[in-house]
Formats: structure tokens, sequence, C-alpha cells
């Protein structure tokens, strides 16, 4: 299966590259997330025989979904199954596993350093430290990746804000544990 990554999708929307890209995440999935990937053409998975005629054949196909596995390696391979040439069809190789990893930190740790927060637990504040560290990693990882450069500022914004508040959780831990307020 071919896959590209986001810089090589960067580079060729920069290059002005001739190239079909569709967005074949759940509609749900999509729904829930804040950003979209420029010049997309979102089809739903499960419609796939209703529209596969409509894709153009005289050009690349790059399928994008959440994380770059089954679904869109499986509606390239449906694709070039039914006649997509065999080099037109690609995925885009979903994000590094460190990157999921960093995320899941991230909100896990959020929401049990809230959750002993409340409790007036002191181990709120290494658990929030822990939070953070989870998404500055994951920052780094937009950058790096090139998830910032194809997802455009909406993502940035997103991600600033939220480490921008855990930021905040971890100050206000903090303080409250110079007040002895946590236990």
């Amino acid at each position: 299966m071919d896959k590209i990554t986001l810089a090589e999708l960067e580079e060729w929307q920069c290059a002005r590259r001739t190239f079909t890209l569709l967005d074949v995440r759940r509609a749900k999935v999509r729904e829930a997330d804040a950003a979209d990937i420029a010049d997309t053409e979102w089809r739903s998975p499960d419609g796939l025989f209703t529209w596969k005629d409509e894709i153009p054949r005289d050009r690349p196909v790059v399928v994008v979904c959440a994380h770059g596995h089954e679904i869109s390696q499986g509606v390239a391979a449906t694709l070039r199954a039914m006649g997509l040439d065999h080099d037109a069809a690609e995925t885009l190789a979903g994000l590094p596993v460190w990157m999921d990893v960093a995320f899941g930190v991230g909100v896990i740790g959020g929401l049990v350093g809230s959750v002993l927060l409340l409790a007036h637990r002191r181990l709120a504040l290494p658990v929030f430290v822990a939070s953070l560290i989870g998404y500055c990693v994951l920052f780094v990882g937009d950058v790096t990746e090139g998830v910032f450069a194809a997802l455009g500022a909406s993502q940035v914004v997103v991600l600033t804000s939220v480490v921008a508040i855990a930021v905040g959780l971890v100050a206000h831990s903090r303080a409250l544990a110079r007040r002895r307020f946590l236990a």
C-alpha cells in the first residue's frame, strides 16, 4: 500500500500538483474534530460503492482518515480493485504512535488531575504536569510531523489553547498546594 506523509502532502500542495484529496473519516469523527485538511473532499466510507465512479481517474488520489489505517487503506484498496490505477490511490500515512500516546497522556492526565483537584489531593499537581508534558510533546509532534502545515491555523489555535489551559491547571494546583489546600 503506497503511503505519503503529511510533509509530502504539503509539498504536493505547495507545488500545486494536481491530485484528488479524499477525507474518508466517519461523519461522527469528522464532526468531533475541529480541524480539516485544506482542499479535501469528504466522502462517507460507508457510501464508497455509491461515489467510487465519481473519483477522477486522470490524477493521483490521496485518501485520508483519522489515523491512516483501516478506513483509508480499505478505501484505497477498494478503489484500486475497482479500476483506479494502482499508482494513483495512496493513503496519508498515520501519525507516529508516540503522538497518540502523548495525546492520551494529555487527555487522561487532565481528567484524572481534575478529579484529584476536586478531591483536594496533592497528587493533582504531578498528574497535571504529566498532562502538560503530553500536550507539549504533541505540540512538537504537530510541528515536526507537518500536522499544523496540513490542518492550518485552526489546529494551531486549538492545541495552543489546550497547552495554555494545561499551564493554567499546573499553576493553579501549585498555588493550592503552597497554601496547603491540597492534602
